[in-house]
């Protein structure tokens, strides 16, 4: 959970330097914003969900190789 937190500080610090820091100010962060008709909460659980799905896949992944290798 800390490192997507922290890989979410530095995405949005890349999209700022890109965009340049007026830019990044006038759409209010660009990439920090949860599109119309959606609730912040709506936000956190994808992001949750999402988190947890990439776990799961790493892990599967990761465990299907050496069986792999072995076959």
């Amino acid at each position: 959970m800390i490192k997507q937190c922290l890989g979410a500080i530095c995405g949005a610090d890349v999209v700022k330097g890109f965009e340049g820091t007026p830019t990044y100010q006038m759409n209010k962060g660009g990439s920090n914003v949860v599109a119309n008709g959606n609730t912040k909460g709506d936000g956190l659980g994808t992001e949750i969900v999402g988190a947890a799905l990439a776990a799961v896949y790493h892990q599967i992944i990761t465990r299907a190789i050496p069986f792999k290798a072995r076959s």
